[in-house]
């Protein structure tokens, strides 16, 4: 059965299809009211920003509800709240590109992992990111595979592509080259990014003994002391 606030959310909206492009379904979400989410209102525009490139073209509404409903699900807001318990990934800050991509392709491949797991909602932010940014044939077929637990060489590629595009943007101090694709990505490379990061679980860290303890990481759930 599909959410129903999805279900009436993509009945309600009445837009005209097919959409070809992110940048048409924006266009037509910007003039929209806000739209009601498990009791909380969201900006449409917002919202449109966040259906990856690669889930376009919609067909119709019955495409659009499928493609909204597989993005929720890999949130891990399919039936509840992200859990604070659940399974936590090795530190991945401060390790090599090569550890990082591991730490990701672990987690991603992790089937043990409930669906609302932290670290595995962050590990497939990952691989959205990087699907975006590269573009590679059959994105969409590669992100439902990495939903689905399988990591395939063609969506590995494309993480180690972002992964080092990121890192060099760090390296010379071209911020933007980050912000422009996630500033969660930041945190990957235990930078402090311009903005609160981590938009879905943003936390301020606490104090512990006068020493500074890092938020939880947006993308593998773990809680880093310094």
């Amino acid at each position: 059965m599909p959410d129903p606030d999805l279900l009436r959310i993509v009945t309600d909206l009445k837009l005209r299809y097919p959409i070809v492009t992110k940048a048409d379904f924006i266009a037509q979400a910007g003039h929209r009211p806000p739209v009601t989410f498990r009791g909380t209102p969201y900006s449409l525009a917002l919202a449109a920003t966040l259906l990856p490139d690669f889930f376009f073209p919609l067909d119709s509404a019955g495409d659009l509800l499928g493609k909204a409903t597989e993005l929720v699900a890999s949130r891990g807001l399919a039936t509840a709240p992200p859990s604070t318990t659940a399974n936590r990934s090795a530190p991945l800050l401060g390790r090599a590109l090569e550890e990082l991509l591991g730490g990701v392709e672990g987690v991603v491949t992790d089937t043990s992992r409930a669906a609302n797991d932290p670290a595995r909602v962050d590990a497939l932010d990952v691989v959205t990111h990087a699907l975006e940014l590269v573009s590679p044939p059959r994105a969409l077929a590669l992100w439902r595979a990495a939903a689905a637990g399988e990591f395939r060489p063609e969506a590995r590629a494309a993480v180690a592509t972002m992964l080092d595009h990121v890192r060099a943007a760090i390296d010379r101090g071209d911020r933007q080259a980050v912000t422009s694709i996630c500033e969660c990505l930041f945190d990957l490379f235990d930078h402090v990014a311009p903005a609160p990061v981590g938009g879905w679980r943003a936390q301020q860290p606490p104090q512990s003994a006068g020493r500074p303890v890092r938020p939880v990481h947006p993308h593998t759930g773990v809680k880093e002391t310094a």
